[in-house]
């Protein structure tokens, strides 16, 4: 606490609390939210945080998942603690929003010694409207704890500067620590040297250490290393997503990285018109009105980071924060999927609550004489306040089911294929196959090689019988998208039911690599196989699939035939046994277990069992 020692506690405390509060009242209605979209993918279909062993399986693995170690072993976390109650998942979400926003009204009073600046910063972030994304979506999960990671090393890296001896290097090891886990919840923690470099250049605390560039080597060349051998770490040992030029070129899409400043800067200022899916037009021409805006704002920002540098170096910092923490998400170098997302501002916002917080604390400090200008000023925040947390609710609302979410897509463009897509898919959940069928129809309209909407219709002909057709289907969303596993699954599972063993087994066996804990693929192999009279190999797919399905009585039943098969006569009879524990009324168990007793050598309790198997099959 020596840290804080110039704060006295109260002030600390109520300061704190009302933070907290803020961001608790925000998110107050986001607890009935579902699971949405790539929820999907990351908690209810991710399989590897089911457990929160090995360890190694969070830094590498043959999924598409995005290979964020922190954030998904922050999701078996949950997942340990709540199951899929999505409840448990956002109350995360919220906690993370809060700590962030304490760091950041604490980070700036360490810096510049203004409580009144620190507050507004840190209510402001608490309550922008354009962190709804990042607190509401578990998508966000990545941007919420890369940030606070991000805080928490620029924090410990300003400490190690103001103290000498072990403490001094302890806590600039932390800053270290912090750093490599800032880029393990996302990739975009990779800025952290720069924000520390900014810290060190612009804040008066650090003059005498400015003059000694040996001290500065030292103290930066450990985060270069950190990051160079992180670079190398996701380019050789994680799956990597294919990108290409926005326009098709690489001067196009260096005009569209301005286009998309200017967004970025205007949902700043003005966040009242979100969305959960920006599409933006790539820009043809310099000249274009979005394009010279961007510029305007990328060089204005640099300078003024050099003009106020002496002036008012508080501001010099907030500006070059948001200019360098918006350059990984700038498309820069091009975002594989969406040229921009709410949720990528949140580190960057940092710096704009920095700079509105000291703003409006000058203003109210210069307006001190001037009650009633003073007064006009606090209800305009108040207001300002209640704007933003009407904002936040009714957009958070927006979140709580599919069908909202992708009505609001298609509300702001008829044409977003995505979320024809994905309602396409809701409504195959709920067999509504007619309506299904107009959405996929819709999306290969607008996109006509779409491998999800071929998937999707290929499902709804298969439920409607068409099975050529489906099988067409099929096979062309594989040829589409050759690692599109629930095409391969979809594949499998058609071919099976028409007598192609092989050739099932192939299109399963192409999921199981992708995701070999999922017991949908595992269970589906293993009856293949034990079908096919392979036992050894089945019963190791079945039992994989046994491991997230242990109540699943028929799952049981098939492990127990695949024992027979072997003739594991005492395992299959324990598997047995708990077929019948689940469901008493499974007769086929009785039978299974007649011919294990005979095999065993125990005649009568044999007979016992074909006289139960003949009742139950018989009803009586």
């Amino acid at each position: 606490m020596r840290v804080l020692a110039s704060i006295p506690h109260q002030r600390l405390f109520s300061s704190c609390l009302w933070i907290f509060l803020a961001c608790l009242i925000a998110y107050a209605n986001i607890y009935g939210n579902a699971f949405l979209w790539d929820d999907l993918d990351f908690i209810v279909r991710n399989y590897e945080i089911r457990s929160l062993s090995p360890l190694g399986k969070f830094f590498h693995s043959a999924s598409t998942i995005p290979q964020r170690p922190v954030m998904n072993l922050s999701f078996a976390v949950d997942y340990r603690l709540w199951g899929l109650n999505p409840a448990g998942y956002h109350l995360t979400q919220v906690l993370l929003h809060a700590l962030n926003s304490l760091f950041v009204f604490l980070l700036l009073y360490r810096l510049f010694s203004s409580r009144g600046a620190a507050l507004i910063a840190g209510l402001l972030f608490a309550l922008h409207p354009v962190h709804s994304e990042a607190v509401t979506a578990f998508l966000g999960r990545s941007e919420l704890l890369m940030t606070f990671f991000c805080l928490l090393s620029v924090g410990a890296f300003w400490f190690s500067l103001q103290h000498s001896g072990v403490r001094g290097w302890l806590t600039y090891l932390g800053s270290l620590v912090a750093f490599v886990l800032a880029c393990l919840s996302k990739e975009t923690g990779i800025v952290v040297p720069i924000l520390c470099l900014l810290i060190f250049l612009l804040s008066p605390s650090f003059q005498g250490w400015r003059k000694s560039w040996k001290s500065v080597l030292l103290r930066f060349s450990p985060f270069v290393a950190l990051a160079v051998f992180y670079l190398f770490y996701r380019s050789s040992v994680v799956h990597s997503i294919p990108r290409s030029w926005w326009g098709g070129s690489p001067v196009y899409n260096f005009m569209m990285m301005f286009t998309v400043v200017w967004d970025y800067a205007s949902l700043l200022f003005s966040p009242l018109h979100l969305s959960p899916w920006y599409i933006t037009s790539v820009p043809k021409s310099l000249w274009e009105w979005k394009v010279i805006l961007g510029i305007i704002i990328s060089i204005g920002g640099v300078l003024l980071i050099v003009f106020l540098r002496q002036k008012a170096s508080i501001l010099s910092l907030s500006i070059g924060w948001i200019l360098f923490a918006l350059l990984p998400v700038s498309n820069l170098i091009p975002i594989p999927g969406s040229m921009m997302a709410e949720r990528w501002l949140y580190l960057p916002s940092v710096g704009f609550c920095w700079a509105g917080g000291w703003l409006l604390a000058k203003l109210l400090e210069r307006l001190k004489e001037a009650k009633f200008l003073r007064s006009l000023v606090i209800i305009g925040l108040c207001g300002l306040t209640m704007l933003f947390l009407i904002r936040i609710w009714t957009w958070n609302v927006i979140w709580r089911s599919g069908e909202r979410l992708f009505g609001t897509m298609l509300s702001e463009n008829n044409e977003n294929t995505l979320a024809h897509d994905r309602l396409g898919d809701l409504h195959l959940e709920h067999n509504r196959f007619q309506d299904a069928t107009r959405e996929y129809a819709t999306t290969l309209f607008y996109q006509p090689k779409a491998p999800r909407a071929y998937e999707g219709l290929g499902s709804v002909f298969w439920a409607w019988n068409l099975k050529d057709e489906a099988l067409t289907l099929f096979r062309q969303a594989v040829v589409l998208a050759p690692d599109f596993t629930q095409a391969h699954y979809s594949l499998g599972l058609a071919l099976a039911e028409t007598e192609d063993t092989a050739g099932a087994i192939r299109e399963l066996q192409m999921v199981w690599v992708k995701e070999p804990l999922n017991p949908a693929p595992n269970e589906a192999l293993g009856s293949l196989l034990l079908r096919s009279g392979r036992c050894g190999e089945a019963l190791g797919y079945l039992e994989q699939a046994l491991r997230f399905k242990p109540r699943d009585h028929e799952l049981h039943f098939k492990v127990a035939n695949a024992l027979i098969g072997l003739g594991r006569w005492s395992e299959a009879e324990a598997a047995l046994k708990e077929v019948l524990s689940l469901n008493p009324n499974f007769w086929g168990a009785y039978r299974d277990l007649a011919v294990v007793y005979t095999k065993e050598g125990r005649p009568e309790e044999a007979e016992k069992m074909r006289q139960i198997y003949e009742g139950k099959r018989n009803g009586y």
